[in-house]
C-alpha cells in the first residue's frame, strides 16, 4: 500500500467486487486491483456511509459514498481513471444550505431510489442510472424535519417501505 493514511482501523466499507477491492473510511475511498497488484485513490476525503450497488444495476459494480456535504459515487467502469480525469458527476453537493451536513447513512429507497440521512435527521433522495423525462440524478430534499416530539439528531436510520419512510434511533 502506496498510501500512508490507509489504514485498517479507519474504514467503514470494504467491499471485492471482480478483481477489485474497494475500501473507504476515514482517508477516503480507494481500490485494489489484485491482478495488477496496483493502488488507486479514487476519493481522497473523509467516507461516512457507504453503500453498494444494488446488483439490479446494469451499470457496472460499484458504492456510493456519502461525505461532508454530500453523496458520491464509485463505478467499477471508472475504476482505471485516474481521479482528474474522471466526469464531474461522480459526486453530488446537498442542496439549499446544508452543504455543512454530514451524511451517516446511505440505503435503498423504492425503484431505485437511493436515500441519504445526514446528522440533522434531514433525509436526501436521488434515482441514479435513470433514463426518460422524469429522469433525475440531482440529490433532493425528500424530508427536512420540523417541530416534532423527537429530536430529528436521535434518528440513526431510514428505511423506505412502499410510499413511506420509517425513521428510527435511540430510544430517549
Amino acid at each position: 500500500n502506496i498510501y500512508s493514511r490507509l489504514t485498517l482501523d479507519d474504514l467503514s466499507f470494504a467491499h471485492y467486487w471482480d478483481d477489485r477491492l474497494v475500501l473507504a473510511g476515514n482517508a477516503g475511498v480507494y481500490t485494489y486491483d489484485s491482478r495488477m497488484r496496483t493502488w488507486n485513490r479514487y476519493y481522497g476525503g473523509v467516507v461516512t456511509a457507504g453503500l453498494a450497488f444494488s446488483p439490479d444495476y446494469k451499470e457496472g459494480k460499484g458504492m456510493f459514498y456519502g461525505y461532508g456535504g454530500g453523496l458520491g459515487i464509485v463505478v467499477s467502469r471508472g475504476f482505471d481513471q485516474p481521479a482528474s480525469t474522471r466526469k464531474k458527476d461522480t459526486q453530488w453537493r446537498l442542496p439549499g444550505g446544508h452543504g455543512n451536513q454530514t451524511i451517516t447513512r446511505i440505503r435503498y429507497g423504492r425503484k431505485g431510489e437511493v436515500l441519504a440521512l445526514d446528522r440533522s435527521g434531514n433525509l436526501y433522495g436521488f434515482t441514479p442510472f435513470s433514463k426518460g423525462k422524469n429522469a433525475s440524478d440531482k440529490l433532493r430534499m425528500v424530508y427536512s424535519p420540523g417541530i416534532s416530539g423527537t429530536d430529528p439528531r436521535n434518528f440513526r436510520w431510514a428505511s423506505a417501505f412502499g410510499n413511506f419512510v420509517l425513521f428510527t434511533g435511540r430510544k430517549d
